[in-house]
């Protein structure tokens, strides 16, 4: 058998015993739209570079 821990959900941290930790940035962060956000950017920048002679 395996020894790994069972898995942990964000929905169960305890955010107040570590109160440095901003909550919602946390969250933001786990829904990974930054990677969808770096995507659109990068289309773009391309889009522009081509276009400049």
């Amino acid at each position: 058998m395996s020894r790994l821990t069972t898995v942990k959900m964000l929905a169960g941290f305890d955010f107040a015993f570590q109160p440095s930790l901003d909550r919602n940035r946390i969250l933001a962060l786990a829904e990974l739209k930054f990677i969808c956000l770096r995507h659109r950017q990068r289309a773009i920048s391309r889009r522009h570079s081509r276009s400049r002679p």
